[in-house]
């Protein structure tokens, strides 16, 4: 018999408490200045890790510790979490840290690494108030930050997990944290965190969940800000199940392994799956209850999610005809998405027509790509680095950023 998950979620709650800390604002001969978003410091002990910071305008001068949240998002975009909500530190007077280190697909013992030297890198450099520090993530990245808490090392007190439930391990006994989840109701995980508020409050541990109108993604900063509220111990109106949703899991469940065995199959063409996705679409246009059709939003998600993986890998594995395939499919499920057209463009710098690769990323970047890094250091681009083209490019990808 599986071991039952004992869970017990404690809070330990205080905004912050006064210190006698020395104002520490200098990192290493640069002077910080509180309410300026840092995009990219680097730890002191590895200078390969590095994060965003944010220091409250409250912080020089104060006489106080202060609370931190450490962001872990699925993609290294430590910026975009402190960006999108630092208006929030300053309201409830918090450090924020974005790893700029952590991504999905790490092992363990690197993500363990990151996440071990980010912590005591701002714990010496910062006013920290150790009995006040928590973590938050996106996808992969709320597994990283549930996973910083369990480890114990670190006296997490509250843990935010946006758009994915816990990690894979076996034992959360005696763990003192809060866990507050939040997801989007048109996410392809979100009947994954429904599970996991529900199993989690069976038992009486301290959960939350919190669900907003969108896709996969990190949630409006005004969901955030009520997260932020429940994290230190404030009141919110409780999740409620949904009975026509709970009478659909199954289906839904039952459609996206049909939908994740399609596409590996070599017998289900173009023809087959814009009939199938469109059919999806009517599905969701025609619903008798708003719990269906959101179940069918849901199914394109997943949709979105799996063919981008498959295009990705066959791209990276040099495999341009299945690459197309899948390409097709992400663009008919989901085209509105950056990233398709991003992958578009590495596939054909993989086919030998570099004017449609240009294309493609102006495309991407005019649906809103945001991510320099990967867009410089992609390795698909090195021969077009230097045009005209990709300087355009890359200048629209900077100003989405800033958006």
């Amino acid at each position: 018999m599986k071991n039952i998950i004992l869970i017990v979620f404690i809070s330990i709650m205080a905004c912050s408490s006064p210190g006698h800390k020395k104002d520490r604002t200098k990192s290493r001969g640069m002077a910080l200045k509180p309410g300026v978003v840092y995009d990219s410091l680097k730890c002191k002990n590895d200078p390969t890790i590095g994060y965003s910071l944010y220091l409250p305008k409250e912080y020089v001068g104060s006489g106080k510790s202060f609370p931190v949240i450490f962001f872990f998002d699925a993609h290294k975009r430590g910026t975009l979490p402190v960006k999108k909500y630092k208006d929030l530190a300053d309201r409830y007077g918090i450090i924020f840290v974005g790893s700029n280190s952590s991504e999905n697909g790490q092992q363990h013992s690197l993500s363990a690494g990151i996440v071990s030297f980010t912590i005591n890198d701002v714990k010496k450099r910062f006013n920290i108030d150790e009995m006040n520090i928590y973590t938050a993530g996106f996808s992969g990245g709320a597994r990283v930050a549930v996973r910083a808490a369990l480890s114990g090392g670190y006296l997490i007190s509250g843990v935010i997990g946006c758009a994915a439930g816990l990690p894979n391990v076996q034992n959360f006994a005696g763990m003192n944290f809060r866990w507050v989840g939040v997801v989007g109701n048109k996410d392809f995980n979100y009947l994954e965190l429904v599970h996991v508020n529900h199993q989690l409050k069976t038992f009486g541990f301290d959960s939350h969940l919190l669900v907003f109108d969108g896709k996969h993604k990190w949630p409006p900063v005004e969901v955030f800000d009520e997260a932020l509220n429940i994290l230190f111990g404030g009141k919110t109106g409780e999740f409620v199940d949904d009975p026509v949703l709970r009478k659909l899991e199954n289906k839904e469940f039952t459609e996206r392994q049909s939908l994740a065995n399609a596409i590996q199959s070599k017998d289900k063409g173009m023809s087959w799956w814009n009939e199938k996705i469109s059919s999806i679409e009517n599905s969701s246009h025609k619903a008798s209850s708003e719990a269906e059709r959101l179940m069918n939003a849901r199914l394109l998600s997943f949709m979105s999610m799996v063919s981008f993986m498959y295009a990705n890998s066959a791209i990276q594995q040099n495999q341009p005809e299945a690459a197309k395939k899948y390409l097709a499919i992400y663009e008919k499920v989901d085209p509105e998405n950056p990233d398709v057209y991003f992958l578009k463009a590495e596939y054909f710098i993989l086919t030998g027509k570099t004017k449609k690769a240009l294309e493609m990323l102006e495309r991407s970047a005019d649906f809103g790509y945001a991510d320099t890094e990967k867009l410089l250091s992609d390795k698909f681009f090195t021969t077009v680095k230097n045009t005209s083209e990709f300087k355009s490019v890359t200048t629209k990808v900077i100003k989405n950023i800033e958006k």
